[in-house]
Parts: C-alpha cells; structure tokens; sequence
C-alpha cells in the first residue's frame, strides 16, 4: 500500500492489490489540515484491499482526485472503494472511473465528508452507492454529468484480470 503524510504526489498507473489498514487498504493520503495541497492518482487499479475507512483509498483533509481508475472487490466499514474526508476548504474529485463490487454497510462505493464531485464515472448502485460517512463533518456529493450504473460483466475475481484499469 502508499501513504502519503504530506498530500502532493502524483500516482500513476499503479496497482495496490490485496492490502490491509485502518484507513485506506490500498492508499492512504492525509494532507494538511484546510486541505489546501492537492494528490492526484490517475490510471491505477486498487483491488482486494481492506480497511476501516476506505477499502481501496482513504483521504483525509487532502484536496485531491482520482482519474481513470478502477476500484473493484474492496471492503471497508465505511467506503467499500473510497472514504474521501475533505477538511474545510477542500474538495475530493472522481472522474472517469469505474467503482464496483466493492462492500461497506456505509457507503457500498463510497463515503464522503465535505465535498465530493464525481464525472463520468461508472458506479454500481449510482448515488445509492455513496454515502455521508459518519465523523459528523457534513458534506456535499455533486454527482455531475455523464455518471452510468452499468455492471462491467467482470467475470471471476477480479485479480485474475490485470488488464481493468487500463482505460
């Protein structure tokens, strides 16, 4: 798995595969506090990873997005593919990506607090797929244009094909 204390990389075109942690089983990000430097992962694959807050990926009070991913087979207790926590003044943003086959009694797909916009993306259960998680911070989901529903067809489990994700 990755953590990132500081909240400024760039990931690109990584696999995080079958990891475990209290928060983000596959990537952890945690930035300063208002949220004002920015992570971005773009064409990477987070799969079978476990955790308490965001199976596949966890951010805490990191401006941020995620681009050309696909989350698939993640668990958590809040955020099955993804717990974004976007502190004050920041913004969590998903787009073209695909979220599914993940599990969480909060958030099967997704748990937010703060605001998270999500574009173009593929997410099984649609909105019902996204929840408010549950530290009170309230928060905003803008489910922008282009957003589809769509079972991708994944026959077996997931890691037997390494090519999802490669959009």
């Amino acid at each position: 798995g990755l953590m990132d204390s500081l909240g400024r990389s760039v990931v690109s075109h990584c696999t995080f595969r079958g990891n475990t942690s209290l928060r983000g089983g596959g990537a952890y990000v945690r930035g300063p506090l208002g949220g004002a430097d920015v992570v971005r992962f773009q064409n990477c694959v987070f799969e079978g990873n476990s955790a308490q807050r965001g199976g596949g990926l966890a951010t805490e009070d990191a401006t941020g997005a995620a681009a050309l991913c696909t989350f698939a087979g993640n668990q958590a207790s809040q955020g099955g593919a993804l717990y974004a926590f976007a502190g004050a003044g920041a913004e969590w943003r998903l787009s073209n990506s695909i979220l599914w086959g993940n599990a969480a009694p909060t958030g099967a797909q997704i748990a937010y607090n703060g605001t998270l916009r999500v574009d173009a993306c593929d997410v099984e259960g649609g909105p019902a797929g996204a929840a408010l998680g549950t530290l009170g911070a309230g928060g905003a989901l803008v489910w922008g244009a282009g957003n589809l529903a769509l079972d991708q067809m994944f026959a077996g489990q997931p890691a037997n094909f390494p090519e999802i994700g490669k959009h």
